[in-house]
């Protein structure tokens, strides 16, 4: 017998930014799609994105285009209630509360929003701005969803506990992690002696590229990157430049790089490493909160403010390496989550 259809929500995912959101959003869209008991009447999208695989699962697919960036997005923030249905509870996917009279689930996955910044600096008024939107817009029976405990950790520490915090769970297949496991070196790297570290992350300030101008790698070392040619200010013969590239090179590459390499600073979840943990590569990364979990065996950390920490850890994991080390990641138990819950749960 099918199950009884129990709830229609509406979904905003027009202001979606950054590889890792985008991705992890579409993900929770595609696993609610495969919710009986939820029926999307709207779902409203960037006119620039093509969200054409929704379109036989939701009702209205309304494009929105922000002709005046920001203030345009802080017009539709403020006086959403004025021009948009509040027929039905609404699953906001980019970050910021709406100002509706119809409940909301908000995804905030902009860890920046609780980082101290330089006073009248561009990102202390933006991620002040965040925090009042919050505090007008969200309501009491609202719900703000979040990928990490330390997430809901900030947001209880910045808004108080009062308010209502859900992490989602994470390990669904509708995330599109990586369907294979590594368990070797790239053969041919191996026989030429070389290192490769794949960095996949857009051009933010806080991802940290400029690292990569501030050190000398070793001998044959290969450092792939996905921003624009020359985007470093200081040329460096080890940076290959890919440019921006799908998702489907993204996972080519993890076949046969010899290891992920994140620099970031912040970060909410960090979807690469997930990634590269469930297809089992080595990781470099910073000694950070967002991967202070990850297991000292398998993970290469390093100090952001010691550029020659990070030396010493690619040269620790070229070592390892060259003595025939591979790592043996546990996904389920490198990212186990007690309190996360599952969308469906949260919307029934």
């Amino acid at each position: 017998m099918d199950e009884i259809l129990i709830k229609s929500i509406d979904i905003h995912q027009a202001n979606v930014v950054g590889l890792g959101a985008e991705k992890f959003a579409t993900g929770l869209v595609k696993q609610i799609v495969g919710i009986n008991q939820i029926k999307i009447k709207k779902m409203y999208v960037n006119k620039n994105i093509q969200y054409n695989e929704f379109s036989e699962s939701v009702a209205d697919i309304i494009q929105i285009k922000y002709f005046f960036g920001i203030l345009s997005r802080l017009f539709e923030i403020f006086f959403w209630k004025f021009f948009r249905s509040q027929q039905h509870e609404i699953l906001v996917l980019g970050d910021l509360p709406l100002n509706t009279s119809a409940k909301q689930y908000v995804l905030c996955h902009q860890s920046l929003m609780f980082k101290s910044f330089p006073l009248f600096s561009k990102n202390f008024f933006q991620f002040f701005l965040f925090r009042i939107i919050f505090k007008l817009f969200l309501k009491k029976n609202d719900v703000v969803l979040v990928q990490s405990q330390q997430m809901m950790e900030h947001m209880h520490h910045t808004f108080g506990q009062k308010i209502n915090i859900k992490v989602l769970s994470t390990t669904s297949s509708c995330f599109g992690w990586p369907d294979f496991k590594r368990t070797k070196r790239d053969a041919r790297n191996n026989s030429k002696k070389r290192l490769t570290l794949f960095y996949p992350s857009a051009f933010y300030p806080h991802k940290n590229h400029h690292l990569l101008s501030l050190i000398s790698f070793p001998k044959a070392t290969d450092v792939l990157v996905t921003i624009p040619e020359g985007g470093l200010s200081k040329h460096n013969n080890s940076i290959k430049y890919l440019g921006k590239i799908t998702r489907d090179e993204v996972f080519d590459l993890y076949r046969e790089v010899d290891a992920l390499l994140f620099l970031s600073s912040d970060e909410s979840l960090g979807l690469p490493l997930l990634e590269a943990v469930k297809c089992n590569l080595p990781i470099v990364c910073p000694h950070a909160e967002y991967s202070k979990h990850l297991s000292s065996k398998n993970c290469f950390h390093f100090d952001l403010s010691d550029s020659t920490s990070l030396i010493s850890a690619i040269n620790l994991l070229q070592g390892k390496l060259n003595e025939g080390w591979w790592p043996e990641w546990d996904f389920c138990s490198e990212f186990k989550q007690s309190n996360a819950i599952d969308i469906k749960k949260i919307i029934l």
